[in-house]
């Protein structure tokens, strides 16, 4: 029997796969329409955007992490694909889950996938989640460092402004709408970061247990564990 495993990129992680998108998969839009002001004229001015307000979700959401915890399942997947393959052939002829995780891994440790193997595989799964977290960071700081740009065309737009009396009204109006983008991306980072850090947690939990599970299905024990720190 012989399985066709997928090598997956050490380095990927969700912020290298969706680039910038990720933050859209850890916020929550909400559209905020600025009332009209009934009976009052004034004169025309350029339309901008209403901004939108990016908020920290209650709970976990199970979207954001399943597509965390999936990307670490990811590494190390080849290990089991096999050991897998011959749990789903045992289903018919070992009723008793733990029994057939057994002797799908006698089978495979024939093969040369071996407990340590195994163990470091799940191990791999687990410490994938500090490469996620990193990778997020850097994204953020990157985007932050971008604000800083902003931030020092505003002091530019405010000097300006004191020499070019004639371009007042144009240069406040600019300033205005960039100071508000530059709220609405510190709303959106906090609001991405926030949610990030509780599907991280969530995550290493799952993981953990995901991890105790299949070492108690497999069998392998404390004595194997610290055999392949070594």
């Amino acid at each position: 029997m012989s399985a066709k495993n997928k090598a997956v990129d050490p380095d990927e992680t969700l912020t290298k796969r969706l680039g910038k998108g990720l933050l859209n998969l850890f916020i929550k839009v909400e559209q905020v329409e600025e009332p009209a002001n009934e009976g009052q004229t004034s004169s025309p001015t350029t339309e901008t955007a209403a901004p939108s307000h990016f908020t920290p979700a209650a709970a976990v959401n199970p979207e954001q992490l399943k597509k965390l915890v999936d990307s670490c399942l990811e590494h190390g997947q080849a290990e089991f694909q096999t050991l897998m393959q011959y749990v789903k052939m045992f289903e018919s002829t070992i009723p008793d889950e733990t029994a057939r995780y057994r002797a799908a891994l006698q089978v495979t440790s024939q093969q040369g996938i071996t407990p340590d193997k195994l163990v470091a595989a799940l191990d791999k799964q687990v410490a994938h989640l500090s490469k996620e977290k990193a990778e997020f960071e850097e994204l953020i700081g990157e985007m932050e460092k971008g604000l800083d740009g902003q931030r020092t065309k505003i002091k530019d737009i405010d000097n300006e402004t004191a020499q070019l009396q004639k371009k007042l009204a144009e240069l406040q109006q600019l300033r205005a709408k960039m100071s508000s983008e530059i709220g609405s991306q510190e709303v959106k980072i906090a609001a991405a970061r926030t949610n990030f850090a509780k599907a991280l947690e969530a995550a290493g939990q799952q993981l953990e247990q995901h991890k105790e599970r299949m070492l108690s299905l497999l069998g392998i024990s404390d004595t194997e564990k610290l055999k392949k720190k070594k």
